[in-house]
């Protein structure tokens, strides 16, 4: 072990002159390690954003999903209020002379005795129904003359 500590001592040291002493790869290095310095920090804020917006898109899939709940409960509660209120006997005064529910008794036509039964419209959503039951009759006018072709075209083929 002896030989080996004289050989230690005996060796001579390199001159080596750092690195850091040489301006130019001084600037490199700092330049290097400034960036180094950047990247890490722009990578720590990337990372801290993308955390954010993680949070930020469960905060929203957690809003929609409550939203929808309340939705959905706010349906059923105007459903069952809906319910509640078709209910409800409702009554509104009219005059005699408003009410057009005659019958027919012979040749002339009078007032039924009961009006339980009657549905109360008014003008312009009885002209709208007088429409569409013509409207109805038409196409069922339309139809039948489309099934007499049909069945015409029908015999000719069958000839």
């Amino acid at each position: 072990m002896d030989d080996d500590d004289e050989y230690d001592e005996d060796e001579e040291k390199p001159d080596i002159t750092p690195i850091e002493t040489d301006h130019k790869n001084y600037d490199l290095i700092r330049r290097i390690c400034e960036h180094d310095e950047k990247i890490e920090e722009n990578t720590k804020q990337k990372n801290e954003l993308e955390k954010q917006k993680n949070q930020a898109t469960n905060k929203i899939k957690n809003i929609l999903a409550d939203v929808k709940k309340i939705e959905k409960n706010l349906a059923t509660t105007q459903l069952i209020k809906l319910e509640k209120s078709n209910k409800l006997d409702v009554s509104y005064p009219i005059r005699l002379s408003q009410i057009e529910n005659l019958m027919k008794v012979g040749q002339t036509y009078a007032l039924p005795e009961d009006l339980g039964s009657a549905v109360l419209f008014t003008s312009p959503q009885f002209e709208r129904l007088s429409n569409r039951i013509r409207e109805l009759q038409k196409e069922k006018q339309d139809i039948a003359v489309k099934q007499q072709q049909l069945e015409k075209q029908l015999a000719r083929l069958r000839n």
